[in-house]
């Protein structure tokens, strides 16, 4: 019923990606239309890698769900949600690869809902709000300042609309920045295994650290050799763990 359910997902959203006829992606599709899944894993691995988009790691995690690779399964859902946050299958697959990993683990969307809204609009979006109220607050200022023979109440209602326009350039720069942040930064982690070693720092002593299989890690900080990551489960104290070990997004 697993296997089904996403192979029914996986064509509705193959048809979004489009690429030419002998692109890592169509390889992808082609093996994974086989039922040659470990095939497919690995193209797709390979597409994330060179062109990181929802498609491909959507279908990254059709293939190694189909192989019961759920930890890999686990973090390419959550690495889709973090391209369309609002995708309902995606949600429902990301939640159904942490169920196989630990039954007793209730799924959350890695997003709040408010981040989800600014995301969701896109950063065009944002961009063309910024550049219309910023137009209308220059033309309010250039009116201001030249003296222009402008009527009082036209002149009052230019200044109500500037206050208007004033809060609606604030709320665009908000939500540019935040768009900006989701794309440019590592938030969390996904260990590749159940017992990835921890230590207490880079090359430090080895921890006996325990958290439960298929958690999603709190990504406080990469080394700038990008070796060593420090994490936290949970909000507690955090540990480093190698780069290698576990999957980032």
């Amino acid at each position: 019923m697993i296997r089904l359910v996403v192979i029914v997902i996986f064509f509705a959203t193959s048809v979004f990606h489009v690429k030419s006829s002998d692109s890592l992606f169509t390889k992808g599709i082609s093996e994974m239309a086989l039922e040659n899944y470990r095939e497919a894993l690995e193209y797709f691995q390979k597409d994330v890698e060179a062109n990181p988009n929802f498609s491909s790691f959507y279908n990254l995690g059709v293939a190694a769900g189909n192989v019961e690779d759920w930890f890999m399964a686990k973090w390419a859902f959550e690495s889709a949600l973090k391209l369309n946050p609002f995708h309902h299958d995606t949600k429902h697959n990301a939640e159904l690869a942490t169920r196989q990993l630990s039954p007793n683990i209730e799924w959350t969307h890695p997003y709040k809902w408010t981040n989800r809204i600014f995301l969701g609009v896109g950063i065009h979006f944002w961009l063309m709000l910024g550049f219309i109220s910023s137009a209308f607050l220059g033309l309010y200022v250039f009116a201001k300042v030249s003296k222009k023979d402008i009527e009082p109440e036209k002149m009052e209602w230019l200044k109500r609309f500037s206050v208007i326009f004033g809060v609606i350039l604030i709320i665009a720069l908000i939500g540019t920045y935040k768009v900006n942040q989701h794309f440019s930064s590592i938030r969390y982690g996904v260990p590749k295994s159940a017992d990835i070693p921890t230590f207490v720092s880079p090359n430090g002593v080895e921890l006996d650290v325990s958290f439960p299989i298929g958690t999603r890690l709190d990504v406080e900080k990469l080394k700038t050799t990008k070796e060593w990551v420090y994490v936290k489960y949970n909000k507690n104290e955090g540990f480093w763990v190698k780069a290698e070990s576990i999957y980032l997004y």
